[in-house]
């Protein structure tokens, strides 16, 4: 049987997250070059192109250190079926503007369990999750993802029609009346390129966090995602909350 980005190895994971990042930034590239020549509606499409690769890119990455993201039902449909690739990569947009919120409270965590001296005033998710209070996270997780959720709904427009304009930018169609790649303006090629290159940054944000923690810190953090399902039903938990 074939092996797909969701059979790889962790090491293969570490590897092939640079060569998804370097195709993100091809279509950028290209998308700046088609722009810089008036054509927005094709540049729009390579934007959009670039940031389901970045989708894909953030998920090897976070599985390469360690996670097990592939896992979670709402995210291992990106590597299973093309067809829901949009809507995955709409969740995703989201998840990841509202991850590292997510990532804070596991770092807060262990800080809390591994260093009891640190003084940390845990909230309500946090206690519920150190005392394993399956009903109190749950009920605290919901509101913790709608919260967030609210916080960043007028980032949303783009994303919602991103993908009917990959689309628009690649073809020409009649629906009561002409669609044309050449119809599509330079104002709405700047919302696009505002929304993607948003993202873009906060993907790196995550990635640099992470990064930025010495071995030892990194694999304490990893080991405190991993040795609970709280994390993983919390995600979970998200894309529910969005679909």
């Amino acid at each position: 049987m074939a092996k797909t980005f969701f059979e790889i190895s962790k090491q293969e994971c570490l590897f092939l997250y640079q060569e998804l990042v370097a195709n993100c930034e091809r279509h950028f590239r290209i998308a700046q070059l088609l722009a810089d020549n008036g054509e927005y509606g094709t540049a729009i499409s390579h934007r959009v192109l670039g940031a389901e690769e970045l989708v894909k890119a953030m998920i090897i990455y976070f599985d390469g250190i360690g996670l097990n993201l592939r896992r979670v039902s709402g995210i291992s449909k990106l590597f299973r079926d093309h067809k829901t690739r949009h809507a995955i990569t709409f969740n995703f947009v989201l998840m990841a503007t509202t991850l590292k919120p997510m990532l804070e409270i596991v770092e807060r965590i262990r800080v809390y369990l591994h260093f009891p001296d640190s003084r940390i005033n845990l909230n309500e998710l946090e206690n519920a999750i150190i005392f394993n209070d399956q009903n109190k996270v749950e009920q605290t997780a919901k509101l913790f993802g709608e919260n967030l959720v609210s916080k960043i709904e007028n980032q949303l427009d783009f994303w919602f029609v991103a993908d009917d304009y990959k689309m628009k930018g690649f073809y020409v169609d009649f629906k009561n009346t002409l669609q044309s790649p050449g119809q599509i303006s330079k104002l709405e090629y700047k919302n696009a390129f505002d929304a993607t290159e948003k993202f873009h940054k906060e993907c790196f944000k995550l990635i640099s966090y992470t990064k930025s923690l010495s071995d030892n810190d990194r694999k304490s953090f990893v080991d405190t995602i991993n040795k609970s399902e709280l994390f993983y039903n919390m995600i979970e938990q998200f894309f529910i909350i969005i679909n």
